[in-house]
């Protein structure tokens, strides 16, 4: 086998975990989030406005301030390895330092909590949870003899078997939702994109983008993440619910070669 696991352990090179509420969040509260900096400081010390994205309307791109703030801790290279920000109606947390789990997660839900303490002003509804795993694996091999099928599961359930003959470069997005077996009335978006590219040193990477978002059927008041809001599951339950069904995919996704090598 020529392809390897972006870490030793694992290919995770990031997680993200959000939640997005019924409504916008309002000025004022992503200013008292940008002004409770001091009590994340020591976790995340770096600070600022979330950055203007190009968008465009049919026409040329048009800059679009960006609506939010962002808390950030960053690695000697000057990379980002982690990011807490409120824009728009969201909270996100953007973790590229992954050990297990109940770790990552623990901090995450914590982080959230917090961040959502120090802003609402009024009742915010959560709508959805969403929960993003960014897989990379590297192919060490000589590029005349990449080998997709070393990788990627070739049964064709995730997978056409076109992809397997384009060579280091080629892309395949898919996605739907899913509504059957899961634990709170409402439906699960889950969206895999994958792509054959090169990384920063010119070596042939795979990249699986595995987007879940648990879209509930009628939002609630948030209070905490472990809050059982209306003897309903809690978030952080809602949370460990998709960690799972990430499992899932990705183990039908690889080759069992893959799979044990990265113990899943």
């Amino acid at each position: 086998m020529s392809f390897e696991p972006f870490r030793s352990a694992h290919a995770i090179a990031e997680v993200v975990f959000g939640l997005v509420f019924d409504r916008m969040l309002s000025p004022v509260e992503l200013a008292a989030f940008f002004g409770s900096h001091d009590k994340f400081k020591e976790r995340l010390p770096g600070k600022g406005q979330v950055a203007s994205f190009p968008m465009a309307f049919g026409g040329a791109p048009i800059a679009v301030q960006g609506s939010g703030f962002s808390f950030d801790r960053f690695g000697g290279a000057g990379n980002i390895l982690q990011r807490l920000r409120l824009e728009g109606n969201a909270v996100f947390l953007n973790t590229l330092e992954y050990s297990r789990w109940a770790d990552v997660s623990a901090q995450a839900f914590k982080l959230l909590d917090e961040a959502l303490e120090v802003s609402i002003q009024a009742m915010l509804p959560v709508r959805s949870v969403v929960l993003q795993y960014v897989d990379v694996f590297e192919w060490k091999d000589e590029a005349s003899n990449y080998d997709l099928t070393s990788l990627l599961n070739d049964n064709r359930k995730f997978y056409p078997e076109s992809i397997f003959d384009r060579g280091q470069f080629w892309h395949h997005h898919q996605g739907w939702y899913r509504s059957n077996d899961i634990p709170i009335e409402g439906r699960v978006l889950e969206r895999i994109t994958t792509d054959g590219i090169l990384n920063e040193e010119g070596k042939p990477i795979v990249r699986i983008d595995c987007h879940l978002a648990y879209e509930f059927a009628d939002s609630f008041p948030f209070v905490s993440v472990d809050d059982r809001a209306n003897n309903r599951k809690s978030i952080s339950e809602i949370f460990e619910f998709l960690h799972t069904e990430n499992k899932t995919i990705m183990g039908g996704c690889l080759t069992e070669a893959m799979r044990k090598k990265i113990n899943l």
